[in-house]
């Protein structure tokens, strides 16, 4: 970390999470997600400068004694291209070490983070999120996670706390493998939600690299609560990484209530340095909905990582 940035971290955190000021590890960090998009929307077309999961914030650590540390992230998403500029995503403190990690505050819960890399076209319009619930990061949580167990297995529970409607729920996991394919060339989760978001959820997600190419598969079976309604829905994606470019492509299609049915992607990024990368997408989604047209998407775009 270079002395400026090292300053502007201990500047941000002393204005905004003062308790942490005191941090042996403080790192600034964020992400600048911008495409020129083409689209058709429920027959009216349009072109626009879309941001897709921009986003801004602290993170840091510091030891309080062998074998536990105190932890703490503020992340902000920011919208670059309308108003309100700013929405809260992960802010919690927790504690780390030998038992595991625990967490309280805003964070995504345990379902949501088992999803792993399967995605291809995750913040994009492409999104698993398009097609299947489960993407929550909630508000009023408390997690804990075990270490990963021989260097393979580690599950995770989120318990939400009651809400405005007095609703609780828990989100549980259980993941085998390296969801980046580094120490393990597979991945794989069941996770389960329960009352959460107003849905009860079983997901499976499969993942694997094999001869530079990456493929994945996720299932979910969802509920509902207040309705009754039901549904379930399926993903497959691949990828293959040749120098600095990738090409992908991804289908889903489901029947999950107040969601779209069917969603095709193809794509491209090409890496032009560490920290910058060139994105390309194709994406259509369609409605089985009488009233409801379907939904092109061709962008092209930057992503800068910081």
């Amino acid at each position: 970390m270079s002395i400026k940035r090292s300053v502007l971290a201990a500047a941000v955190v002393a204005a905004v999470v003062p308790t942490a000021a005191s941090a042996t590890d403080v790192d600034v960090y964020g992400r600048l997600n911008l495409t020129l998009q083409a689209n058709d929307i429920d027959g009216e077309s349009e072109t626009k400068i879309a941001s897709h999961s921009s986003r801004f914030g602290v993170r840091g650590s510091h030891e309080i004694s062998a074998g536990l540390e105190a932890i703490f992230q503020a992340e902000w998403g920011l919208n670059v291209t309308k108003d309100p500029a700013f929405s809260n995503r992960n802010q919690f403190i927790g504690l780390k070490g030998d038992f595991g990690m625990t967490t309280i505050g805003r964070r995504d819960t345990a379902l949501k983070l088992s999803q792993g890399k399967v995605d291809q076209f995750n913040d994009f319009d492409g999104d698993l999120g398009k097609i299947m619930g489960g993407e929550v990061r909630a508000s009023q949580q408390v997690s804990y996670a075990t270490p990963v167990i021989a260097d393979l297995f580690r599950a995770e529970m989120t318990y939400l706390t009651d809400d405005a409607n007095g609703d609780h729920g828990v989100s549980v996991a259980a993941t085998v493998g390296d969801a980046n394919y580094k120490k393990q060339a597979f991945y794989g989760a069941v996770a389960y939600d329960s009352e959460v978001s107003d849905r009860d959820i079983l997901r499976i997600t499969a993942g694997g690299k094999i001869a530079g190419i990456e493929l994945g598969a996720m299932y979910s079976d969802e509920e509902v609560v207040s309705s009754g309604a039901q549904g379930d829905a399926f993903l497959i994606s691949a990828a293959y990484g040749f120098g600095d470019t990738k090409v992908k492509a991804q289908f889903i299609d489901g029947d999950i209530p107040g969601k779209a049915n069917t969603s095709y992607s193809v794509g491209a990024e090409h890496k032009l340095s560490k920290q910058l990368r060139l994105n390309a997408y194709f994406t259509g989604l369609e409605f089985d909905a009488a009233d409801r047209d379907d939904d092109r998407y061709v962008a092209v775009g930057l992503r800068y990582d910081f």
